[in-house]
């Protein structure tokens, strides 16, 4: 990350102190009876430290896809332990998953080469097989893939950015960058960035039949010459593309500076997490525009993972994952909470003393079973926890 969006970065979150006066009013989560996360077996997993994003189906089968301290590895759920998959190997790591059955997975991510160069990265499994499959080359020649999703074998998006390097650092001409895979080979689809984007990059994206939705960050320069972070969210109808506007959120001004993920529910329900300053916060989509809410309950509210900080299931709940401080340890405790179409409740861990933050979550599109990670900065196999709808 370059020195001019560490200090950018760093100017956004000194405001939040504003914006968390303002949204403290939300009532704190109240505990589900009987549902709690539990740690699960991850003694196999000697080389995947750090999970990127889960997929997972109906019949129970689920993929943890990330990296290990030099390569990218992916661990399958046997319904009783971890263990992980025989993939090609590259030295970077994955950021993204998706199931449409139990013999069609897609994780996505990004490679380097030895300068450092990136380049965007798809493998399929079969359920037996992991196969890389081709991308067209950009003609930045750099580019990374941060997240995928599917509706049907014809119908996969994979979503990042081109001009980006390593480290983040942009080029000049970085930008959104959109792939679809028709069934046979991926295609890069273009996509309309707000006027004044110095640059951009796509976090998520979400499928549901022919709409697409995705979501991200702009840069921009305005036109008295300031500059700032805007969340960038597109709409595809089938047809065109569309910029869709986040609703107003107090302490930004007016507007959402990071959109980290998006995701489609029951009946076409639309979620946004995002930051207007440092807060995590929740919109959501009512047909014709964003709505801010439901607002997340104070302990709620901190961002741990931009990837992969929300997940929705078809009967109406969306689940966020949070840290809180450890007062006593001086670290951190993981935090889950979920939306039950009336209020947000915590969802326990069954270890208390679990040290971490709340990392990537998924759930199945019916709800009945939730994956977690808990970014723990310790060695050893990751920390992966599981609960019940």
């Amino acid at each position: 990350m370059s020195a001019s969006i560490r200090h950018a970065r760093r100017t956004v979150l000194g405001a939040a102190l504003l914006a968390g006066v303002v949204l403290a009013t939300a009532p704190a989560a109240q505990a589900v009876p009987g549902q709690e996360f539990v740690k699960t077996p991850t003694d196999a997993l000697t080389s995947l430290n750090s999970v990127g994003d889960f997929a997972t189906t109906e019949t129970g089968k689920a993929w943890a896809v990330g990296s290990g301290w030099s390569a990218a590895e992916i661990a399958t759920w046997d319904g009783t332990a971890w263990q992980p998959e025989q993939i090609p190997q590259f030295y970077g790591g994955f950021s993204g998953a998706v199931a449409l059955d139990d013999t069609n997975v897609w994780a996505v991510g990004t490679s380097y080469d030895a300068n450092n160069d990136s380049r965007p990265e798809a493998l399929h499994s079969d359920g037996t097989t992991w196969t890389r499959t081709a991308i067209p080359e950009v003609p930045e020649k750099i580019a990374r893939l941060n997240d995928v999703a599917a509706d049907g074998a014809d119908n996969v998006w994979a979503v990042g950015s081109a001009g980006i390097d390593a480290v983040q650092r942009p080029n000049a001409d970085s930008r959104p960058y959109v792939v679809r895979w028709d069934g046979s080979s991926w295609q890069e689809v273009a996509v309309p960035v707000p006027a004044g984007t110095r640059h951009a990059s796509l976090a998520s994206v979400a499928v549901r039949g022919q709409e697409v939705w995705v979501a991200g960050t702009a840069y921009l320069r305005l036109d008295n010459g300031e500059e700032r972070y805007q969340a960038l969210v597109e709409r595809f109808d089938g047809t065109q593309w569309t910029i869709v506007p986040t609703a107003p959120e107090p302490g930004a001004p007016d507007f959402l500076r990071f959109a980290n993920r998006i995701a489609i529910g029951a009946a076409g329900q639309v979620w946004l997490a995002g930051q207007a300053d440092i807060d995590q916060l929740i919109q959501r989509w009512n047909g014709s525009a964003f709505e801010r809410g439901p607002e997340l309950p104070p302990e709620l509210r901190t961002p741990t993972s931009r990837g992969g900080a929300l997940s929705v299931d078809d009967t109406g709940k969306a689940w966020v994952s949070s840290a809180r401080s450890d007062s006593g340890g001086g670290g951190h405790r993981p935090l889950f909470g979920v939306w039950d179409g009336d209020s947000w409740n915590d969802v326990p861990v069954a270890d208390p003393s679990l040290a971490g933050n709340g990392g990537v979550i998924t759930t199945s599109r019916s709800g009945g079973v939730i994956w977690a990670f808990v970014t723990s900065f310790t060695s050893g196999p990751p920390v992966i926890l599981r609960a019940e709808g």
